[in-house]
């Protein structure tokens, strides 16, 4: 199979187009031009029958050999020939040696009154004339040689301009279509010279208003997040080592002092518990960073169904608590509305647990007295959820960041923690076409904000 470029299918099917038209241009020409010449002709070949049949039948002083010397004298059609017949089809009149004697033809203008027709190359009419209560039918026939030389040389005109036309509509399709492709073809090359080593090279967006220009913008904008996912997968694979590093590098040093020489149990138990400590933080930093690729990688094949807020926040409360017995989260149930279906968001169960449960253990971890307060705003449109803790806080320059993988303020080292409980939970908000914002001041602790689209609205839109 023959594979074709852009121009030269844009050249072909504007070829096509035009020579479509050019045909039916051209044949409407002929055609109209031919029925032009036939039906001119033929009234011409009407009104000579006419006029002969009046001169031979009205005019009394006019009999049939002063007639013929009339039409030898007159300007005739070439090979011009009239017969005349009576209503029994008895010839009456002829210019022409031979007559036209075919009873189906004399039959056929009776019943018809005027019947056009071929014989040979000539050009004939049949007419019937009335004249003192008797019928008479005339017979005119002639060879039209100029009407006809003129429509031949027409057809040869048409044929040869068509031709020359088609040729000439190859010619402006390709050099239209080439004109047309060279914005394409500017933005191909400029695409091609982006590499992963000059994400920041952008295509010329020309006019900006075009359909190039759209596609130009387009390729910038993928440009754009392309560069963004490199830089954070970059800096994500940078920080991950440096988080994966220290866990390993402490187990190695420990072992190896260990092994320089014989120790009492004691310290063998101690460094168990040690490596028992740095195993744990490995496996919870390793789970954190496959819990964030996966919501990468798979986020279309979550299942979503309906879910209560409060039964899923009780249920996520409950559980926080058996893992850290000293931590308080406390539900507000003030503002609990009298409509239960205003309760319901679209959502992954285990999913929206995590996000909870990531926001709850922050705020009890950084709050001196393991406390959080969580308010229900739960409206017809929406429903929002306020996590609330009397902690250190944040400050105005780390908020902007606390979103970011493996990113940790600058008052939170004292806490064991890698930076990606936040990232991971704005993602799973994020999934769900929420929102979630903060608000914080040192030393007064924080309000996390989360918002979700209620059921009430999806089913409406």
């Amino acid at each position: 199979m023959i594979k074709m470029n852009i121009r030269i299918k844009l050249t072909i099917q504007f070829t096509l187009i035009i020579g479509v038209i050019l045909l039916i241009f051209t044949l409407a020409i002929f055609y109209f031009s031919s029925s032009y010449r036939l039906n001119d002709y033929n009234d011409r070949l009407k009104n000579r029958a006419y006029t002969t049949a009046r001169l031979l039948l009205n005019v009394k002083e006019v009999d049939e050999t002063l007639l013929r010397i009339i039409d030898k004298n007159t300007l005739a059609l070439n090979q011009e020939s009239i017969f005349i017949f009576d209503e029994n089809g008895k010839l009456v009149y002829n210019t022409a040696e031979s007559g036209l004697r075919d009873p189906k033809i004399l039959e056929r203008v009776k019943e018809e009154k005027v019947y056009e027709f071929k014989q040979g190359e000539k050009d004939a009419v049949g007419l019937v004339y009335e004249y003192d209560k008797k019928q008479y039918i005339i017979i005119a026939s002639a060879h039209d040689i100029y009407g006809i030389a003129k429509i031949r040389n027409l057809k040869i005109i048409l044929i040869v301009g068509y031709i020359l036309s088609l040729l000439i509509s190859i010619l402006a399709g390709s050099v239209f279509s080439g004109k047309a492709l060279a914005p394409i073809l500017s933005v191909v090359n400029q695409v091609k010279k982006i590499t992963i080593t000059n994400l920041n090279l952008r295509v010329d967006e020309g006019n900006k208003k075009d359909e190039i220009a759209q596609l130009a913008i387009t390729f910038n904008q993928m440009l754009q997040r392309l560069e963004e996912a490199f830089i954070l997968q970059r800096e994500f694979l940078s920080n991950a080592a440096h988080e994966l590093r220290t866990p390993f590098s402490v187990m190695l040093v420990e072992i190896d002092y260990n092994l320089m020489q014989q120790r009492p149990i004691e310290h063998y138990q101690e460094t168990l518990r040690n490596l028992s400590k740095e195993l744990k933080k490995l496996s919870k930093l390793t789970n954190g960073l496959l819990d964030l690729a996966k919501i990468n990688f798979n986020e279309k094949n979550f299942e979503y169904r309906a879910l209560r807020i409060d039964e899923l926040l009780v249920e996520t409360c409950n559980e926080v608590q058996k893992n850290n017995i000293d931590f308080k989260p406390i539900i507000d149930f003030s503002s609990f509305p009298d409509e239960e279906e205003y309760l319901y968001i679209k959502g992954n169960e285990q999913l929206l647990k995590t996000a909870f449960k990531n926001l709850i253990e922050n705020a009890c971890k950084f709050s001196s007295n393991k406390e959080v307060t969580i308010n229900l705003l739960i409206g017809k449109n929406s429903v929002e959820i306020q996590f609330s803790d009397q902690g250190i806080g944040i400050s105005a320059e780390d908020i902007s960041n606390i979103f970011e993988p493996f990113y940790r303020g600058a008052n939170t080292h004292f806490i064991a923690g890698y930076g990606l409980g936040l990232a991971l939970t704005q993602k799973i908000i994020h999934l769900h076409n929420g929102n979630i914002t903060v608000k914080s001041e040192l030393g007064k602790g924080s309000v996390f904000s989360v918002s979700f689209p209620g059921m009430v609205m999806n089913q409406k839109s």
